[in-house]
């Protein structure tokens, strides 16, 4: 990692908390290396997350792109040769017409490109096989300071044509499923994040583990749903260490007691799709 590098490239951020420190797994991580619960709501200055690498149980730093508003980071695997020759059109484009800061990632296979957005952007999310990008979303960037050639210290604005092309690009393809969608009070929409939000005390796992079973029951990934209903669970006021186990215990139960599972409240109201739910909240 080049820590001098990543002081000159963001030097803009370095005194905002939104920094976060990873382990060997690449994710984020306390002092000592333990998974760190809540990190979505958490983090350092640089200098204060650079003091935390010891090289065995931490091992670098990076990006909290909940909290680190007017960033874009784009994620390519699989994109760079063993001599760093880079075989990506969609990147060498894009860094040849508005080029900005780019650097090698951790595999030395993979290429992080960042550019600056308005604070105000919209959230970005895309998760496809050749492609990930995000922007003002519960996503932990891993930052290594090695830069590419093709890459600048300094960081340029998101040409809003990219823009349009992050969000037109197709995600994995999902599970055809109704479009459905239900109301509550007064005509407002409702959805899985909604339902799980809005949990009183008492009934915050109950609802959490039931529409994490809907999830699963529709197809999608493991990863998506905890994506999906992370920010919500923590909002009702759950750890993140209860989140993930009961997503993944729902994740685990036989199709047909997923179909049987309810809330305590007796109720199973008509939900979006969790497709639906899931590209709408990508698109926002």
């Amino acid at each position: 990692m080049n820590a001098a590098v990543l002081r000159r490239a963001f030097s803009a951020l370095a005194e905002q908390r939104v920094w976060l420190v990873a382990n060997a797994s690449k994710a984020p991580c306390n002092r000592q290396g333990a998974p760190l619960e809540g990190w979505v709501s958490k983090g350092a200055t640089l200098e204060q997350a650079l003091g935390f690498i010891d090289g065995s149980r931490v091992v670098g730093v990076g990006l909290n792109l909940s909290l680190a508003r007017g960033l874009l980071v784009i994620d390519l695997d699989d994109v760079l040769t063993e001599d760093g020759r880079l075989e990506s059109g969609f990147a060498v484009h894009w860094l040849h017409r508005r080029p900005t800061y780019a650097e090698v990632s951790r595999s030395r296979r993979g290429l992080h490109i960042v550019y600056t957005l308005p604070p105000d952007a919209a959230p970005l999310s895309v998760r496809a096989r050749e492609i990930e990008a995000y922007a003002h979303t519960p996503r932990f960037m891993l930052l290594t300071g090695e830069l590419h050639p093709y890459g600048t210290l300094l960081l340029a604005d998101a040409p809003d044509e990219l823009l349009t092309e992050l969000r037109q690009h197709r995600p994995e393809p999902q599970p055809k499923t109704s479009a459905a969608t239900a109301q509550r009070g007064a005509g407002e929409a409702f959805s899985f994040t909604d339902f799980v939000r809005s949990a009183p005390a008492g009934e915050r796992n109950n609802r959490l583990f039931w529409a994490a079973c809907r999830l699963a029951e529709r197809g999608l990934a493991l990863a998506d749903a905890e994506t999906l209903l992370l920010p919500a669970a923590l909002a009702a006021g759950l750890s993140e260490r209860e989140i993930r186990a009961s997503i993944a215990s729902a994740f685990k139960q036989p199709s047909r007691a997923r179909d049987a599972t309810t809330f305590r409240e007796g109720v199973r109201p008509d939900l979006p799709s969790a497709a639906d739910v899931l590209n709408r909240w990508r698109s926002r």
